[in-house]
């Protein structure tokens, strides 16, 4: 092939694309990079339409409310890749199970904050902002050496550990330990950690009339699914529930379906594989879709778990979601009065403290 697909990443801080997602691996010939210094979407849409690049790559979170801004430049998301890295883990000595009584964890993420406490409601769960006004020093300037500066705290003893993405700690070179928060326990009645929205997923973005041939090479229709199902959570839900949300969309295989569903003791998600005639849907995929919220201090969990085979599953999941947004509405409302000389009642699952 004589022309070649141009392309640039949007790699801001605290991503790394370059490093974690190899997905130009087939036809490696057909495309090349061209460097870019900026990390603004507003750049790379403008480099689209100036010709100087075919294709965008870029974190799924940052087209977050730019849809309509995208398609109105003659450009559109032409899909996405499935998230390789989308869980967290936890630097330390210790696991989150053999850390020692109030002992000290930095966590950015508002979510994984709350699923810590939910797990070990005796440990101290702070920001990095909270540890450096506590100690009274100062957080690095450069955002990329702050795993490097917690680590220096652990080794003095100032605090226990710290969680980071999978994706971030894949890049450095740090010496302590690391501990795996998966969405999916080893044991049963092990603690779960759902990952927050689109986290590790890839987007692309082009201009108008992308070859389809190309696009089928690059984009995953796991990924697309996920873009696909998240977006619209989001849409419904608002861009500000993304703190507290943890989310987890995949494609599963009806064998690995029936095994979970025996190893659990859990007939409804094997009911989820028998079709209406009562067969075994043994040759289609499924989607499954899991979903939670947690109160500020870890003590209520509000989830749902849904799972759907892949055809016609826009209109089934549109409907979870629905569903997904009454729930979170009904539980986090303030319980009416049944008297007027009742005492005021909290919402059953309090967001904020």
């Amino acid at each position: 092939m004589n022309e070649q697909i141009l392309f640039t990443i949007l790699e801001p801080h605290r991503c790394s694309i370059s490093q974690n997602s190899n997905f130009l691996s087939e036809d490696n010939e057909i495309f090349k990079f061209v460097q870019n210094n900026s990390a603004d979407l507003k750049s790379g849409i403008k480099m689209l339409n100036d010709g100087e690049v075919d294709l965008l790559a870029l974190p799924a979170y940052l087209i977050i409310g730019e849809l309509e801004n995208i398609n109105s430049k003659n450009c559109e998301v032409l899909g996405a890749k499935f998230p390789r890295r989308p869980n967290s883990v936890l630097v330390s000595d210790n696991k989150l199970y053999f850390q020692p009584k109030s002992a000290i964890i930095i966590a950015d993420s508002e979510l994984v904050r709350r699923q810590l406490i939910r797990v070990r409601p005796d440990i101290l769960v702070k920001t990095p902002s909270e540890i450096s006004n506590f100690y009274e020093i100062k957080i690095p300037k450069n955002i990329d050496q702050i795993p490097y500066w917690l680590e220096e705290l652990c080794e003095a003893g100032k605090i226990d550990g710290f969680v980071i993405p999978r994706t971030i700690f894949d890049t450095l070179n740090l010496k302590l330990r690391r501990h795996s928060l998966l969405s999916e326990p080893q044991e049963l009645g092990d603690p779960y950690f759902l990952p927050s929205p689109l986290s590790d997923l890839l987007v692309f973005i082009s201009r108008r009339r992308f070859p389809p041939s190309i696009s089928k090479k690059i984009c995953e229709l796991e990924g697309n699914t996920n873009l696909w199902v998240q977006t619209r959570v989001l849409n419904e839900l608002g861009t500000e529930m993304m703190k507290y949300l943890g989310i987890e969309v995949r494609h599963r295989q009806v064998k690995s379906l029936l095994r979970q569903s025996d190893d659990e003791r859990d007939p409804i998600i094997g009911e989820a594989c028998i079709g209406p005639d009562g067969e075994i849907l043994e040759d289609e995929v499924h989607i499954e879709i899991r979903m939670e919220v947690i109160s500020f201090d870890g003590k209520r969990t509000l989830s749902i778990q849904r799972i759907t085979p892949y055809s016609g599953y826009d209109f089934k999941i549109m409907s979870t979601v629905l569903d997904w947004k009454k729930m979170v509405d009904t539980m986090t409302r303030k319980i009416q009065k049944d008297n007027p000389k009742d005492n005021d009642e909290s919402a059953f699952l309090v967001l904020e403290e």
